[in-house]
């Protein structure tokens, strides 16, 4: 959706409501914040993968996902999560972050036991 030599660095508020035929989106390294509601009710949405190394989550970012099963920030340094971020999302919703990574935000506490570190489900490489 996005090319990752993309500037964009905020997606305002309610700015990808409702999207209803993506499936996978791939957000680029610059973007720093996503607005308030930007992905609530985005319909076909199952896996999320933010590139950028600081990331600011609006509130109720991604509600009402019933599909997104998988968040990545694979390059995430700091991600400040707002309130309500991912509710009602999937059961299944895993998010994938750094072990380094800073963690912080209104809506951390309600997405903990979704988090998983990707050093530890990362496929083990043969020497």
């Amino acid at each position: 959706m996005f090319e990752s030599s993309s500037s964009l660095e905020t997606l305002k508020r309610a700015s990808l409501i409702i999207v209803p035929a993506v499936e996978e989106l791939v957000l680029p390294p610059s973007l720093k914040e996503v607005g308030d509601y930007s992905f609530s009710h985005a319909l076909n949405v199952g896996r999320v993968a933010f590139l950028c190394k600081s990331l600011k989550i609006g509130q109720e970012c991604f509600s009402s996902c019933d599909k997104l099963t998988n968040v990545t920030f694979q390059n995430a340094d700091q991600i400040s999560f707002g309130r309500d971020a991912f509710s009602y999302a999937s059961d299944d919703l895993e998010i994938f972050v750094r072990s380094s990574a800073t963690l912080s935000g209104f809506g951390l506490a309600d997405i903990e036991i979704r988090i998983n570190y990707i050093e530890k489900v990362a496929p083990m490489k043969e020497e």
